[in-house]
């Protein structure tokens, strides 16, 4: 089920960040344009079922002063009370971010649940160049990071052991984007995702079902799958680098 992370919440949860939609609607009006529910919450995400923050963007016709000041209490109230993490841009940052965010906003026009106004979404381009760049820039970002928290661990699997949970999610979060680059459709379920990725990029399929099983793993695993990490990531660095560069624009 599209969004099961969200789904699970608790009733008062949800009913909560549906008062602050309709009390979003009735501060700005016509000049909402959208909000929604983004990230884990709204994926098959692999970690917890009730997350301590709920990523949520809030687009306005515009995010100046005197909008945000009409909407301040209503999101501090939502912020203290439910979790909401606000990302709150205009329609013109919707627009004219994408060549530095394609891989946050890729995963929002695959991944999200409308709870007000209009997905703006679909008509929403992403340059397959700068997609391509910052999956380079965020696999090779991702790669530095385990290699410096294996060395601060000093190989412990007490320390390593959230240093992988950490990880997976923006490992699968990149690693789809990467497999848009070469087939252009990407199933939306993290065990699909897995196997197109075993398949398309000759991953182990074995470490990646270990990864979206990481949240429950023996003392003795710990470092064996640190390690499986560690090399699949180098792995997929060295294949994002030889990518073809292809600068067409592609309607995801």
């Amino acid at each position: 089920m599209k969004g099961l992370q969200y789904q699970s919440l608790p009733d008062t949860r949800k009913d909560g960040v549906e008062q602050m939609c309709v009390a979003l609607q009735a501060a700005l009006g016509d000049k909402l344009v959208s909000v929604a529910v983004y990230g884990s919450p709204a994926r098959e995400a692999v970690g917890p079922s009730d997350p301590v923050s709920l990523p949520l963007l809030i687009v306005m016709e515009q995010a100046d002063v005197d909008q945000l000041a009409s909407i301040t209490g209503t999101l501090a109230h939502a912020i203290d009370k439910f979790g909401v993490a606000p990302f709150i841009l205009s329609r013109h940052d919707l627009e004219s971010s994408t060549d530095i965010f394609p891989i946050k906003f890729q995963d929002m026009q695959l991944h999200h649940i409308l709870l007000a106004g209009t997905d703006i979404f679909s008509g929403l381009t992403i340059s397959v160049e700068h997609l391509r760049l910052r999956c380079e820039q965020e696999i090779k970002n991702l790669l530095i990071r385990l290699r410096n928290q294996y060395i601060r661990s000093q190989g412990s699997a007490v320390e390593l052991r959230p240093v992988i949970r950490n990880a997976v999610e923006s490992f699968f979060r990149t690693l789809t984007s990467i497999l848009s680059l070469k087939t252009e459709l990407v199933p939306a379920k993290i065990p699909a995702i897995a196997e197109m990725a075993a398949a398309e990029l000759a991953v182990d399929p074995v470490t990646l079902e270990r990864l979206i099983d990481s949240n429950h793993l023996a003392d003795s695993e710990v470092l064996p799958l640190f390690t499986e990490l560690l090399e699949t990531v180098e792995l997929i660095a060295r294949l994002v680098d030889r990518m073809d560069s292809d600068t067409t624009s592609r309607g995801l």
